[in-house]
């Protein structure tokens, strides 16, 4: 009697472990299958934007169309367009200059150039590049900053020069015109990176009284189908001017008689009784500008002592076609100007006038920090004193 009571209970046990087993795969089974239904789905939204190559843009564009209106964004007052974002650069940001269009040098400082532009709300901006709904990367600054154009340099002018240039392909180079915004259009086919597809990228380089923009977008399509909204955002870029905001002090050079402004980040040493003035960056003690004097003791026209110093500075450039000749005025003052194209080693730039007995020579080194708006900015506040 007690070996029966003992297997009915077994029994009983079992029965209940099996139940509660039985009903534990129901759910596991049960959620599984909802939770594949809900990734299936997600897997088909996605599946389909890329085979009609859409995603965000596509969309974002259908839905601008049916509001479409003109974009103002002269002043930070106005407003975007509805749903639409703002970028604004910053004075932290630094500007550029460049060679080849491939490699950018990035100066110490701000000039105090900045721009400004509109994109869509469903993009989101990481560092210099934007991604879309679907975390895909769209589009990217290329440099993240305002470019400084040199003198006679325009947009993606030269041969189209890359680092990557055995993997990056040419298709297209066009000018512009959207809205007042103009420029130069590139379409390259190149690989991206760290896969094996194939893209093409849309380079528009924005151009502005000597001052460059470049955005990047990218397509899976050579026939670039979202032109579009690429155009409509490239139509929203504006460029500002807030050097007059950057602090300046004053050198004065009571032996030679001049005074100049100069921005706060720069920083002026005397040597040599005042007959040389050093305009550095901090950085390493580089210096960026050289202002000499020196007596006019043969009594050299300014014509000859320019000669003199130009073919003293520029003996090593055997391409004499990259050398740039101008005349511009000092305080009311005649002076004559040398710029070295792609010259990196010394100086690229020379001014040259003479002030009573003495010839003044102001030197710009473009091996540490780029010639830029700053020597501009010293050279429109200069002034003789006596």
């Amino acid at each position: 009697m007690d070996n029966k009571k003992i297997s009915t209970s077994l029994g009983t046990v079992l029965i209940i472990i099996f139940a509660a087993t039985a009903l534990a795969f129901v759910l596991m089974y049960e959620n599984k299958r909802r939770a594949n239904e809900v990734q299936s789905d997600s897997v088909k939204v996605v599946e389909n934007n890329k085979i009609n190559n859409k995603g965000s843009i596509q969309d974002n564009q259908s839905q601008q169309s049916e509001n479409t209106q003109d974009l103002q964004t002269t002043n930070k007052e106005q407003s975007s367009p509805d749903g639409w974002n703002t970028f604004e650069s910053n004075i932290s940001n630094s500007v550029f200059t460049t060679n080849d269009w491939d490699m950018f040098n990035a100066t110490n400082s701000n000039a105090g150039y900045l721009f400004r532009l509109h994109y869509p709300n469903d993009w989101k901006l990481e560092g210099s590049v934007f991604y879309d709904k679907n975390d895909n990367k769209i589009s990217e600054f290329m440099p993240l900053g305002v470019i400084l154009l040199e003198d006679n340099q325009h947009c993606f002018d030269g041969k189209f020069t890359t680092s990557f240039s055995n993997l990056i392909q040419l298709i297209s180079q066009e000018s512009f015109k959207i809205a007042d915004v103009k420029g130069i259009k590139r379409i390259s086919k190149a690989p991206v990176s760290g896969s094996s597809k194939i893209w093409y990228p849309n380079s528009y380089c924005v151009e502005e009284n000597g001052k460059a923009v470049i955005i990047n977008f990218y397509e899976n399509n050579s026939s670039s189908p979202n032109k579009n909204i690429f155009e409509k955002i490239i139509s929203t870029l504006s460029f500002e001017d807030q050097s007059d905001k950057i602090k300046t002090s004053k050198y004065i050079n009571k032996t030679f008689g001049y005074e100049f402004e100069y921005p706060d980040k720069l920083k002026t040493t005397s040597i040599s009784n005042d007959s040389n003035v050093v305009i550095s960056d901090g950085l390493e003690g580089h210096w960026i500008y050289n202002i000499n004097t020196q007596a006019n003791y043969q009594k050299l026209s300014l014509e000859d002592a320019f000669s003199q110093i130009l073919t003293e500075k520029t003996k090593s450039v055997s391409d004499k076609n990259l050398i740039n000749i101008s005349s511009i005025t000092i305080d009311g003052k005649l002076a004559k100007k040398y710029s070295i194209k792609n010259y990196t080693d010394y100086g690229n730039t020379g001014i040259v006038l003479i002030s009573g007995d003495y010839i003044i020579s102001i030197f710009g080194d473009n091996s540490i920090s780029p010639i830029n708006s700053d020597l501009e900015n010293i050279l429109n506040s200069f002034k003789f004193i006596y």
